[in-house]
């Protein structure tokens, strides 16, 4: 035991407390997708704290300033009640405002700016985000909410009013340099004293910056060594080569994955050509059969990776031996007169979706090659029911489950299999984010959740605080 080296169980875990803004907000998005599922709904009903008799008085403190100077406003946001329970409902309510406020302020577009209806907007906008983080989210600790940092954001108004975009006087880019300016020059300085100390701390970044300078003006392109002259060419050389090619083509790994034979006696096989450990699901087993006793195959080549527009999209029963990895897209479909009806019907019945009619979102589970085309065979999700349980930055989706169209002589209900799709890459539109309630490719439906969620783009999250983007 005196041998024994002292382990740091503290390293790879967080105590809340070194975290970056961008942390906090994946944070904010990644409680916002559990409450969208029904195993995260459980969890806060258990968890679900109680209202405590100091956070009724601090609500019902009518004398309270701070509240004064958040509800001074047009008549509109006085007469807007807020419900104050804890409910699950006000908590989603809350991180989504807070993640449409992140993504506005965060946002590189320029924005419309009126000085009569965008301002009053945006303040309209903010003074509804203090009040609702300030009622749902009591802060007990020392002054609660009375501090400066919160109230100071009604002064972005002002401030976008005279300096433009919010990334216009962001400072977050300087103290993020600040680390390589400033932190690091200052271990070649010698502590004799703060005269000495700010003497040679500012002509060491004099000469980093001169230095910085020289290299821009001769060697253009930021090329100081081989390693990157090297990377710098590779670069061009994949840009000449995806640029002059149609938007459409895929880019598809040489060697493949592995291959499923169909033997004579009607079952396959599947021979594995790398050295992952072989598991493929049975679901994408018969469905890849029966596509190859439809065109009289008897082997077919499946890959687990292809690119495309600098994007890889993967679909791995086991990548690296280490577990799935199945991406999610955008498969769009051609309109038939069967959408066209369901369009017509969705919009009386106010179901919306992010993307337009005819775009379903779809697992990938592999690709091959047929015809001299890339294929793939995915898990699609059914057309939209309904819209009550979709929020503003995320939407709800069932997967593609069919009955069994074997006679059940057992009474017991039958059993649901998955629909696996065959399609081309064509009909591939964009990588999505989606949460699986129940992850993995199932055969059988079961007790399993065929629930997703779907993330809406960030670029879409703005609009849904104000309106001047």
């Amino acid at each position: 035991k005196k041998h024994m080296p002292r382990v740091n169980f503290s390293k790879g875990m967080t105590n809340l407390t070194m975290i970056t803004a961008d942390e906090e907000a994946g944070m904010a998005l990644t409680l916002l997708i559990i409450a969208q599922t029904k195993k995260g709904q459980i969890i806060f009903e258990k968890r679900k704290p109680s209202n405590s008799s100091d956070t009724t008085e601090q609500r019902n403190d009518n004398t309270d300033p701070d509240q004064v100077v958040i509800n001074t406003d047009t008549e509109e946001e006085s007469t807007d009640s807020i419900d104050t329970e804890n409910t699950l409902e006000n908590f989603i309510q809350v991180f989504e405002i807070l993640l449409a406020f992140h993504a506005w302020y965060k946002s590189e577009k320029p924005i419309r700016w009126n000085q009569y209806t965008s301002k009053a907007s945006l303040l309209q906008s903010i003074r509804i985000l203090l009040k609702r983080v300030k009622t749902i989210l009591p802060r007990l600790d020392g002054n609660g909410w009375k501090i400066q940092k919160f109230h100071e954001l009604i002064h972005i108004p002002f401030d976008v009013e005279n300096f433009g975009s919010p990334k216009n006087f962001d400072t977050g880019i300087m103290e993020n340099r600040l680390i390589h300016v400033g932190k690091k020059n200052s271990k070649t300085t010698q502590k004799r004293g703060s005269k000495i100390f700010t003497r040679q701390l500012g002509e060491r970044i004099y000469q980093q910056q001169c230095f910085q300078k020289a290299k821009r003006c001769i060697l253009p392109g930021d090329l100081s060594d081989d390693s990157s002259i090297e990377s710098n060419q590779s670069n061009v050389s994949n840009i000449t080569k995806e640029n002059f090619l149609p938007k459409s083509t895929f880019f598809i790994k040489k060697k493949h994955d592995y291959i499923i034979k169909l033997l004579h006696n009607g079952y396959n096989q599947i021979i594995w050509k790398t050295k992952t450990q072989a598991i493929v699901s049975d679901s994408v087993r018969m469905k890849l059969s029966q596509f190859m006793k439809k065109k009289s195959l008897v082997e077919l080549y499946i890959h687990t990776e292809i690119k495309h527009k600098g994007i890889t999209y993967r679909a791995h029963p086991n990548y690296r031996s280490g577990g799935k990895w199945y991406d999610w897209c955008m498969v769009r479909y051609d309109l038939s007169e069967d959408d066209n009806n369901r369009n017509e019907e969705n919009l009386r019945l106010s179901i919306t979706t992010a993307y337009p009619v005819g775009h379903y979102p779809a697992k990938l589970l592999g690709f091959f090659m047929f015809n001299n085309e890339i294929h793939c065979i995915i898990h699609c999700c059914e057309s939209k029911k309904t819209s009550v349980k979709d929020s503003c930055l995320t939407e709800c989706w069932d997967m593609e489950y069919e009955l069994s169209k074997r006679k059940n002589t057992t009474g017991q209900p039958k059993d649901c299999y998955a629909r696996l799709r065959i399609c081309a890459m064509e009909c591939i539109e964009d990588r999505i984010f989606v949460i699986e309630e129940s992850p993995g490719v199932h055969y059988l439906k079961g007790n399993k959740s065929s629930k997703v969620v779907l993330v809406k783009k960030r670029s879409m999250w703005a609009p849904y605080f104000t309106d001047t983007l």
